[in-house]
């Protein structure tokens, strides 16, 4: 005999209906949250290990520039270019082109420029210069160029300080005679423990941008200041809390030619931070 389903059993099946759909919504919504945290963490170690990537080539790159910096100051010709001023000089008080022309011409200063020339081309950076213990610029690789370093006075420069203490230097800055941003690379000459001047290494920023190709990453300077990145427009914009808010108007203008910095917006980029 066939047996009828009542009311009562219509109700169960209905009622087990819901629940089983309301069990596979749940198992369903589960399994696409876990999807997307997977996803989320995925997404999130390509970021680290593209930063990780980027920070190691960048510490390749300044190890490289600072390296060059180094060797130079071992040479025979910066040395005896550096004697010529003595350690206790002053920075000289004749007018900048009075004495561009004077180092330019001099025949051992003009032949150590001739040869930093030929440096910049066979190692790939932008830019040598030699200063004196005062900090003037004695010898440069632009000597016959119209923004030639020749004669410009460094003691205001952070990696000068450093040399000063027989240390390397390493600093953002806008080039004083150039007018281009770059990082500078700083070692100290020293003679029987004094110190004699500095050969400098300079790498223009624009020349990095290559670093940055495949990643919306920016870089700071230790000051908190966007000096890299791949859109241009953050260039010079600062981060929150950045320490380039607390310097003085000289200060600025002595590192940057310029005062006023926007504040970056809170918007997503990743950031690699900081290059001093």
């Amino acid at each position: 005999m066939k047996k009828t389903l009542t009311s009562k059993h219509w109700l169960l099946i209905v009622l087990l209906i819901v629940i089983w759909s309301i069990v596979a919504g749940f198992i369903e919504h589960q399994a696409y949250v876990g999807q997307k945290n997977q996803y989320l963490e995925q997404r999130g170690e390509e970021a680290d290990l593209r930063g990780q990537e980027l920070v190691n080539s960048l510490r390749s790159n300044l190890h490289y520039l600072g390296g060059v910096s180094n060797m130079l100051v071992q040479l025979m010709r910066v040395n005896q270019a550096s004697a010529m001023f003595g350690p206790h000089v002053q920075a000289s008080a004749l007018p900048l082109e009075t004495r561009r022309e004077q180092w330019t011409q001099e025949h051992d200063l003009n032949a150590l420029s001739q040869y930093l020339n030929l440096v910049t081309n066979s190692l790939n950076v932008d830019m040598v210069f030699v200063v004196n213990a005062a900090g003037d610029a004695i010898a440069a690789s632009n000597w016959d160029k119209a923004g030639s370093a020749i004669g410009a006075n460094y003691s205001g420069r952070d990696w000068f300080h450093a040399t000063q203490a027989g240390k390397p230097g390493m600093q953002y800055a806008l080039g004083k005679t150039t007018h281009v941003a770059g990082l500078y690379f700083a070692s100290p000459v020293m003679q029987d423990g004094k110190f004699m001047g500095a050969v400098v290494t300079k790498k223009d920023v624009s020349n990095l941008t290559f670093l940055l190709k495949d990643t919306d990453s920016y870089i700071t300077d230790v000051h908190g200041v966007i000096i890299l990145a791949r859109d241009p427009e953050l260039i010079f914009k600062a981060v929150r809390d950045a320490n380039v808010f607390g310097m003085s108007a000289a200060a600025k203008l002595e590192r940057y030619q310029q005062v006023d910095f926007p504040l970056l917006p809170l918007a997503a980029a990743e950031q690699t931070k900081l290059i001093d």
